[in-house]
């Protein structure tokens, strides 16, 4: 007879297995969106874009898992990766990062259902230098507008050398991207071009930064966690597992790996 533990084991195994199996639907949905979008077959997307987002020399092309996320916003907001509105690579530490660029932020605002127009300020000290620009962005469904103030001495720190050119245009679509971002939160890695621009150069490089977990990864974690802690309430000893039964954690790895190799 089963133990509680083996049984409480046995109830999370198949309440992750629901969620993988729901996850590799959403991923097919979301990809076979984008083939249509892109005019390929479903299974020629990532060969597609494995070339448009390559890596830098000397590194391994993107799997398919990294590039899933930039599938989805194709799928979601109709961003085209040909004309460079997004791009899937990762920086100079190999950490994976989703650049969307301006036109692609225009986008995801365009099909953003209650967004209701956005104006901007331009501020200039006493000198007559701009020193910040601020972008409000409205919503028909909220009282009041997502604001990014966005200030020159931040910027002048990610900034490249078109900025130098024309300060108060980049300094101004520096604010855009910001208050889109914040306007509708899109999640993952998403950076700006000025962002990637600096961690290519490695100026964000964190050298002890560990990859963040997946939201499965969370989920197993939380979920282990409560089951220790519920089992220590009630024995100092854990119960002998029987022979024919693998551990709960091999097999929560093993549910994980599935999600993983999703089509």
């Amino acid at each position: 007879m089963a133990t509680a533990t083996q049984q409480q084991a046995n109830g999370t195994r198949e309440a992750l297995q629901e969620i993988a199996d729901d996850t590799r639907k959403f991923r097919q949905s979301l990809t076979a969106k984008a083939a249509m979008l892109l005019g390929v077959p479903t299974d020629r997307v990532c060969g597609l874009l494995r070339n448009v987002w390559s890596t830098s020399k000397g590194r391994d092309p993107l799997t398919d898992q990294e590039m899933f996320q930039g599938i989805s916003m194709i799928a979601r907001y109709e961003l085209d990766p040909i004309a460079r509105e997004i791009t899937v690579t990762r920086d100079g530490a190999g950490r994976l990062m989703t650049i969307i660029r301006l036109d692609g932020w225009v986008k995801i605002l365009d099909r953003t259902d209650h967004y209701d127009g956005m104006d901007v300020e331009v501020h200039e000290n006493e000198k007559g230098k701009v020193d910040w620009i601020e972008t409000r962005i409205y919503s028909s469904k909220r009282s009041h507008p997502t604001i990014y103030r966005g200030y020159a001495s931040d910027y002048d720190t990610v900034s490249g050398p078109v900025a130098k050119k024309m300060p108060i245009h980049m300094l101004r679509v520096f604010s855009l991207r910001h208050a889109a971002r914040l306007f509708t939160p899109i999640g993952g890695n998403v950076v700006t071009e000025e962002e990637a621009a600096a961690m290519m150069r490695g100026d964000m490089i964190e050298t002890d930064a560990k990859p963040r977990p997946s939201s499965l990864d969370e989920l197993a974690a939380r979920i282990a966690q409560t089951d220790e802690s519920e089992h220590d309430e009630t024995s100092q000893v854990p119960p002998e597992e029987p022979a024919d039964e693998q551990p709960f954690e091999h097999s929560l790895q093993d549910f994980l790996a599935d999600v993983d190799a999703a089509e």
